[in-house]
């Protein structure tokens, strides 16, 4: 989809990958003030939006996915990946990890196919990264799908709060 968008500016492989090896080369300032996460996909259980749980399966059977998410799975495995819901946060996570090393004191993410189970718990592709920026007071939410919203049209948009910036100088007073 996205090489329909703009073509050979399109890249195709890991997030993580493309923060640590393609972004340093592309980038004039080597910082991140935007990203739009929705990568490695999720498998909704049964692939029918009706039959979601939390508790989300980590692999199903050929017969129980649509023929999209099928032919998805073939993709993966021809790259050389697993399509699981497990490898999907685990690759959210590590995108998260270094796009916080790299953005801006006002830094926006927006994670696709992440929902709110309450309790400000989330799950789906972000949800291990939501603990993570949300720890520490990194990060909060500015923007999210409803709580009663179906899963499937889960969204969450996080900030950056100011006062995280690690500060590498420091100043002794005599």
């Amino acid at each position: 989809n996205a090489r329909r968008v703009c073509g050979p500016c399109a890249y195709r492989g890991l997030g993580e990958d493309f923060l640590n090896t393609t972004f340093p080369q592309l980038s004039r300032f080597g910082s991140i003030s935007f990203a739009y996460l929705d990568n490695y996909d999720w498998i909704w259980a049964g692939e029918h939006p009706e039959s979601y749980t939390p508790q989300f399966p980590t692999m199903m059977k050929d017969e129980e996915m649509s023929q999209y998410k099928l032919k998805m799975r073939k993709e993966y495995e021809a790259e050389g990946y697993v399509l699981n819901n497990g490898l999907s946060q685990a690759a959210h996570l590590a995108q998260a990890k270094l796009v916080y090393s790299l953005c801006t004191d006002r830094c926006i993410i927006i994670f696709d196919d992440t929902f709110q189970l309450g309790n400000g718990l989330y799950s789906g592709k972000g949800g291990a990264a939501m603990r993570f920026l949300l720890a520490n007071e990194r990060f909060e939410v500015i923007q999210q799908s409803s709580i009663e919203e179906p899963s499937y049209n889960g969204f969450v948009m996080i900030r950056r709060l100011p006062h995280t910036r690690t500060h590498t100088h420091t100043h002794t007073y005599a």
